[in-house]
């Protein structure tokens, strides 16, 4: 439904899964606006991630990217309930009109991306969790007026998604009561009417 196709990946990892997406949605709407708004509390993968999107951008002009390091319950709605730290909201307009250019333009976040995605163990359990909640905005500058009611702001933000992949969201040693209530609940919540969420999950 208007004004965009949204669509959730819960746990971007590498962007390999979420490029590929980006792509075959493309092919079947190659004019309809596309919103993505991807978790992902690895720096590394934020990085090889954002190293695949350049050709999306080039493609597909009317996309509007979104990375955050919120948690399952947060991350759709791109709102933090539970962090002492204010929010690192961060808008990126990329300029140009070829893949290199934008490439050039991602490859300069790495000091943005390096304070945005510090991460500290958990005094819980051990597992890396966020030293400053993190949201990263990335559309094209000559696209802007096209995506004025698809880009996310601070108070204005997305919760009705049409698709959300949810591929390994959490470790197989998690118990089915954690899986149902930190992760599938608070996802299948974000569901637009006719949503569909896809989860994939492997254990060895």
């Amino acid at each position: 439904t208007p004004p965009a196709l949204r669509v959730f990946d819960a746990g971007m990892g590498d962007g390999t899964v979420l490029a590929r997406l980006m792509r075959s949605i493309h092919r079947s709407y190659p004019t309809v606006p596309l919103s993505v708004v991807a978790k992902e509390i690895s720096l590394e993968d934020v990085r090889l991630g954002l190293e695949k999107m350049p050709d999306r951008f080039y493609e597909h002009p009317a996309t509007g990217l979104v990375i955050s390091n919120l948690n399952y319950a947060d991350a759709p709605h791109l709102t933090p309930h539970d962090s002492a730290a204010p929010l690192n909201w961060q808008e990126v307009r990329l300029t140009g009109n070829t893949t290199h250019e934008y490439a050039e333009q991602i490859e300069a976040l790495t000091p943005l991306l390096a304070h945005g995605w510090q991460t500290k163990p958990s005094p819980k359990t051990g597992n890396p969790v966020y030293v400053r909640p993190t949201v990263l905005v990335l559309y094209r500058e000559d696209h802007k007026f096209l995506l004025e009611s698809v880009i996310p702001r601070p108070g204005r933000v997305l919760d009705s998604y049409d698709l959300i992949v949810a591929s390994q969201p959490w470790r197989a040693r998690m118990s089915a009561e954690f899986k149902a209530r930190k992760v599938l609940a608070p996802l299948a919540r974000s569901l637009a009417p006719g949503g569909r969420l896809l989860a994939i999950q492997s254990c060895g």
